[in-house]
């Protein structure tokens, strides 16, 4: 499974970025910027996970959210790496 949003949308996903915005119903720049930001909003999540179902990608909620909390992790990682240079 992808170990992180970027993973997901640009390795797995069918069609990568575009697949998804038109999985998701949003602009292909919406797509990119949530590759960008390495992020999925929650409000999307019902939305992909039936995408993924249709696409028969192997994904749960318990992925998203092990996704999300890598994700936060990181950012606060670098925030504290930062504040202590």
């Amino acid at each position: 499974m992808a170990r992180n949003f970027r993973e997901l949308i640009c390795v797995k996903w069918p069609g990568g970025r575009g697949g998804l915005a038109t999985d998701l119903g949003v602009s292909y720049e919406g797509a990119r910027a949530m590759v960008l930001r390495n992020n999925i909003n929650v409000a999307h999540w019902p939305t992909v996970l039936k995408a993924a179902r249709r696409h028969r990608i192997p994904l749960t909620t318990e992925d998203l959210l092990r996704m999300a909390k890598a994700r936060r992790r990181a950012i606060v990682g670098r925030a504290t790496h930062r504040a202590a240079a």
